[in-house]
């Protein structure tokens, strides 16, 4: 099923919130993964002559993927609002839960 678009007023989709929160859990898996490779073009970024063209390309890339990381935070957030009910379990709960381990305290 498509995912609403985020910037919808409503403030609830048909989704039932096991979906909603399996899109959450993908959305956070998404969002740790483009900071780290935020960070990683960034170290990257950061050895170039500033204001060559690699440094201007790389700073675009940059760029770019903040404001995917934006959206992903964003889309995290709104999924968490369109919950019906309070949930009882964290994100690492639940991913621990669908790979059949139960995370350490």
């Amino acid at each position: 099923m498509p995912r609403p678009d985020p910037s919808s007023t409503t403030n609830r989709d048909d989704r039932p919130d096991e979906v909603l929160r399996e899109d959450i859990r993908d959305d956070s898996d998404a969002l740790l993964d483009a900071l780290g490779e935020l960070r990683r073009l960034e170290s990257a970024k950061r050895d170039v002559p500033m204001s060559t063209p690699e440094f201007h390309d790389k700073a675009r890339r940059i760029e770019d993927l903040a404001r995917r990381i934006f959206g992903l935070a964003r889309r995290e957030r709104v999924d968490g609002d369109r919950l019906t009910d309070t949930q009882t379990e964290s994100i690492t709960d639940e991913a621990a839960e669908d790979s059949g381990t139960r995370p350490t305290d």
